[in-house]
């Protein structure tokens, strides 16, 4: 008899006391995030809830439980324009000093004087290193995402991951915000008098 997803489920719900059709939501939630989980480690994951836990676990559990017992799947990072190579996709965020985040969706957005700028991962990259994060018990981390597109149009006319970019404007914009003006280094200083151009 082959593994069913449905049935270990069903397992550990009653297991703990609770019917899968009353609790119908939960149950079809825990369901759609183990549904890339190989049954027999879900199987192996669900024995070991059973064994050691005093009540239903939450879903990050079962999926810490999942990927502990989850084949070692090597990873070989390739090269993306999005994501650079660690397969998270960044976007910027304005933090004015009323506290209510708001994120930048275009390089002529109107600038939030006192803001603080930061990059911040929005999910993760649809590519081969995206998929490292499949299976994060984040629900920020186990999305397929893409960045702004002012961040795609920065990387291919320039070639640096949109990553990058992030990071960079985010600074860049944290100065103007705050009306920083770049300071004159008594090294800068000195190193201008040999510049020869």
């Amino acid at each position: 008899m082959g593994l069913d997803k449905i049935e270990l489920l069903k397992e550990l719900f009653y297991g703990f006391g609770r019917d899968p059709h009353v609790n119908k939501g939960i149950f079809d939630h825990y369901l759609n995030k183990t549904s890339d989980t190989e049954p027999w480690v879900l199987k192996k994951a669900v024995q070991e809830l059973l064994t050691g836990c005093q009540s239903l676990p939450r879903i990050t559990e079962l999926l810490n439980s999942i990927k502990r017992f989850s084949p070692n799947q090597e990873y070989i990072a390739t090269e993306c324009p999005l994501c650079g190579k660690d397969g998270l996709i960044y976007s910027i965020f304005a933090i004015p000093p009323s506290g209510k985040k708001q994120e930048v969706y275009s390089l002529e957005q109107k600038m939030v004087k006192g803001a603080n700028y930061k990059s911040m991962i929005i999910g993760r990259c649809k590519c081969p290193n995206g998929n490292q994060y499949e299976q994060a018990g984040h629900s920020t981390l186990s999305r397929a995402v893409e960045p702004p597109e002012y961040l795609i149009e920065l990387s291919k006319q320039y070639g640096f991951d949109t990553a990058f970019y992030s990071d960079i404007l985010a600074k860049k914009w944290n100065k103007k915000s705050r009306n920083i003006q770049p300071v004159d280094t008594p090294l800068k200083k000195d190193l201008s008098k040999y510049d020869k151009s």
